[in-house]
């Protein structure tokens, strides 16, 4: 008669962990720990999100740092590329050009989740914002050059207009009226020379929320 074996006892948690999860898997776990406990999460917050230790979470990572940083990039770069991209689909390039502005400042809406971390009382937007503000500048200076847009003054008014944009991002964040986040961004619109039917027009884009979630 053949014996009967006993049921092998479950691996560990962190062995599980280890040999099943994936670094990128480990990035999604760390876009829950910035939602949940923001950029400086302690690693005690890190291991109660992703159930391993700091021993292996940093056979992939260089530290807490580098791995929160990374986990950030994940959902940042790829809603930024997005953004642009349906940005560019545009035939009117005022639109194109403000578009991703909007889409920023409705980032609740455009990605709830990249929303949730950055509303964090330890999060500095001015770490991130001159990453989409760079691609926004070369834009808006080819527009000046073949006359889209105004030439008069064209430069020294990209400082106040970031600038104006950088504090309405914040209020956003902050959780600002939509509607007194909007009107602001209008006055800022005019910063840059556009006149009131211009920025009627593209305020009145609808965002494209369901593609960018």
């Amino acid at each position: 008669m053949t014996a009967i074996k006993k049921p092998e006892p479950p691996a560990p948690a962190g062995y599980v962990a280890h040999n099943e999860r994936s670094r990128a898997a480990f990035l999604r776990d760390g876009v829950h720990v910035l939602e949940t406990f923001g950029i400086d999460a302690t690693t005690a917050q890190i291991q109660s999100v992703t159930g391993v230790s700091p021993t292996t979470l940093y056979r992939y990572f260089k530290n807490r740092e580098t791995y929160l940083s990374e986990s950030f990039g994940s959902v940042w770069v790829p809603w930024i590329q997005k953004s642009l991209e349906l940005s560019s689909k545009f035939d009117d390039e005022l639109i194109t050009l403000v578009y991703p502005m909007r889409m920023i400042l409705s980032l609740h809406k455009t990605n709830p989740t990249l929303a949730a971390i950055m509303a964090h009382k330890d999060w500095q937007i001015e770490s991130v914002f001159p990453e989409f503000q760079g691609e926004w500048v070369g834009h808006y200076r080819s527009l000046v050059k073949s006359g889209v847009l105004p030439n008069n003054q064209a430069e020294a008014r990209i400082l106040p207009f970031s600038g104006a944009v950088l504090a309405l991002v914040k209020s956003s964040f902050d959780g600002e009226n939509p509607e007194k986040v909007n009107l602001g961004f209008e006055v800022a619109l005019s910063m840059l020379n556009l006149s009131s039917a211009q920025i009627k027009k593209v305020m009145q884009v609808p965002l494209p929320v369901d593609e960018l979630n």
